[in-house]
């Protein structure tokens, strides 16, 4: 089986994102041994050193960050001196659903962290200029949510990570233009089934779908952050908005991100707490009519538009 292009299946997500140019503020170095030839540079560690050394490890100069991550046994670092990162994986082959669907993710995470954002594990949609970050466990509903708005027209900055920038005006920040979704997530959608790339995956592995250029208009760079969403599937026909409590929404958000992100600065929960209680937290008890879903969190994104103007 021939290998596909390591950077331009890396790359795809982020195509929604590609601007004029100017200078880089953080420069990556990606490559596999496989296709190159080239292994990784005798000064730094080893997968397996970093690997028993626990998630994050961190050199002694302070400076540089290394993490075991997938797809294993790959080696990303990250030199804030520099700006500089790495990623490395042994073979263009061994790259999974998602490193298709959400490469980086540790070198971006520490690269915003010093811009003042926190890398989520969360979903965010968006209309009239506001958007919605819905935040749980895997399961619980955020892609799906994500996905309905989607393809009922609403913008969408995410459907497993974002970017939050806290403020004056807190804001998400779109990073990956891709859906990750299981073979029931496939029937359910199945306008977007067109736009999987991994189609020699091997189960349970999820699909990805890279959603630009077919969605472009739909996928913003950032809107300002009007409300935090907890999702909760019923079982019910119908989708119902309800206040929830900045304690609900950090006990759904923080374990999965912190979880998810073992290589994230741990300042993050701090920020994720001063989130829960300077933005609106809603429980969004999910029905069983997609359709209906996106129509509650539109016209409710609307009646926040009309409120804050």
């Amino acid at each position: 089986m021939p290998v596909r292009p390591f950077l331009p299946r890396l790359g795809a997500p982020f195509e929604h994102l590609r601007t004029a140019g100017g200078p880089a503020a953080t420069t990556v170095r990606a490559w596999d041994s496989e296709s190159t030839g080239i292994g990784l540079p005798k000064e730094l560690p080893t997968p397996g050193t970093v690997y028993a050394q626990s998630l994050p490890a961190m050199s002694e100069g302070g400076g540089q960050r290394w993490t075991y991550f997938r797809p294993d046994p790959g080696l990303t670092v990250f030199d804030s001196r520099t700006q500089a990162g790495i990623y490395w994986v042994p073979a263009a082959s061994s790259l999974t659903y998602g490193d298709i669907a959400g490469g980086f993710r540790a070198i971006i995470a520490w690269a915003m962290a010093e811009r003042g954002m926190v890398f989520l594990h969360s979903a965010a949609v968006a209309w009239a200029g506001h958007a919605a970050l819905i935040v749980g466990a895997s399961g619980s509903g955020k892609s799906s949510t994500a996905l309905s708005c989607l393809l009922a027209g609403l913008e969408y900055l995410g459907d497993d990570h974002c970017l939050l920038e806290l403020g004056d005006e807190p804001r998400v920040h779109s990073v990956y233009a891709a859906a990750k979704l299981h073979d029931a997530q496939l029937a359910r959608f199945p306008e977007l089934d067109a736009f999987v790339v991994n189609r020699d995956r091997v189960a349970p592995e999820k699909g990805v779908a890279i959603l630009y250029p077919a969605f472009r208009d739909l996928l913003p760079m950032s809107r300002t952050l009007s409300a935090v969403f907890v999702p909760r599937i019923t079982g019910e026909k119908r989708t119902v908005i309800a206040p929830a409590g900045p304690a609900a929404a950090l006990a759904a958000l923080a374990p999965s991100t912190l979880l998810q992100m073992a290589s994230a600065d741990r300042e993050g929960l701090a920020t994720m707490g001063r989130l829960v209680r300077q933005i609106p937290c809603f429980s969004l008890q999910l029905g069983t009519e997609r359709r209906e879903i996106a129509e509650t969190i539109r016209d409710f994104l609307a009646e926040r538009s009309t409120a804050l103007e």
